[in-house]
């Protein structure tokens, strides 16, 4: 007869068996983070940052302007100082700098839109899951003034971010050559291809993107010094036309997961007939894994994200460079499970 399987038990102190480990340590984090989700949400929705911005500098006046208690604003306040968010300045509430900068309608880089959409979808998660259905899709043109809000941050953080950006493609071996030109299709604030061409001598770059999300890359070219460098193209990755050997780094950042494969492949063939000769096309996109090899784990936050925010499922790593390959680009390099360089 076959050895029976050994099975361990664990006893506590008392002699009782031991709980599995795991559960507890999740559900403690859901629930602290969880309130944080909550005051930030709350804060969102009753727009209580603007409006502190704008002169509500206590408790009572701040209940006033925005229709609410003053216990329920006194506990919300409270939350927010202590998450930094607000503070107390000689008796009178301020936002802080990162605060106002990112979620007052006043500040430099406002991101509001994007999060309350996020945070708003997350509560159908249930009923999605029971129709396959997702809420929205960030992708249709009504979703412009959050895509806008999801470029602004960009406005203020992008002295630090261009030279973490300009290191990692040296390092992945993506340059441009002096005089080049970068197409970033679905730009977004358009840091990406400002960074890549900014100090390369006569290098240029053709943003693509929806009107309200241009606006912000036209700042931000302001910012990094970069006018008349930076070509502002409406459009989007279905509706590019693009001349025959014009482009020598072309890149699609967080788009191609938007695309269905017939709209993703067009996209990349025009993309690939505007390269020039050496030129290479910069891909990165959610990718899942469905081989249960354990090699890398699945980015199972973004998948669920983009379940609720497009309509296209999320792709393996094969399945990208198989349409890369589809393209007519001979040479597809995954330079880690969302990344991928390619050539002819």
């Amino acid at each position: 007869m076959a050895d029976e399987p050994e099975v361990t038990t664990t006893t506590g102190a008392a002699g009782g068996t031991s709980p599995p480990p795991g559960l507890p340590e999740v559900v403690a984090e859901v629930d602290e983070v969880g309130l944080k989700v909550a005051v930030v949400r709350a804060a969102l929705e009753l727009d209580l940052l603007t409006t502190v911005s704008r002169g509500a500098d206590s408790v009572a006046l701040l209940a006033e302007r925005a229709g609410c208690s003053v216990r329920g604003t006194a506990v919300l306040v409270r939350a927010l100082v202590a998450l930094g968010l607000l503070a107390w300045d000689q008796g009178r509430l301020v936002c802080t700098d990162g605060g106002g900068a990112y979620l007052s309608r006043d500040g430099a880089a406002y991101a509001a839109p994007i999060y309350l959409g996020w945070l708003r979808n997350r509560d159908r998660l249930v009923e999605a899951v029971r129709t396959g259905l997702g809420p929205t899709d960030h992708a249709a043109d009504e979703a412009g003034e959050e895509w806008r809000a999801y470029a602004a941050p960009e406005l203020v953080r992008w002295p630090s971010e261009v030279p973490e950006i300009q290191a990692v493609f040296a390092d992945r071996g993506v340059a441009v050559p002096d005089g080049g030109c970068v197409l970033d299709v679905g730009c977004g604030s358009g840091i990406v291809g400002m960074a890549l061409a900014r100090d390369v001598p006569g290098a240029t770059v053709v943003a693509v993107d929806r009107p309200e999300v241009l606006a912000v890359a036209g700042e931000l070219a302001a910012a990094m010094g970069m006018d008349g460098r930076v070509a502002l193209v409406p459009g989007d990755a279905g509706s590019l036309s693009l001349a025959p050997d014009s482009v020598d780094v072309a890149l699609l950042v967080n788009v191609a997961q938007y695309l269905d494969d017939g709209r993703l492949t067009a996209a990349l063939t025009g993309v690939r007939s505007a390269l020039r000769p050496g030129g290479v096309c910069y891909l990165a996109c959610v990718v899942v894994d469905d081989s249960g090899s354990g090699d890398w784990p699945m980015n199972w936050s973004s998948a669920v994200e983009m379940y609720l925010n497009s309509s296209v499922d999320s792709r393996t790593p094969d399945q990208v460079a198989g349409l890369l390959a589809n393209a007519g680009f001979t040479t597809v390099t995954r330079l880690d499970p969302a990344r991928f360089v390619a050539s002819d």
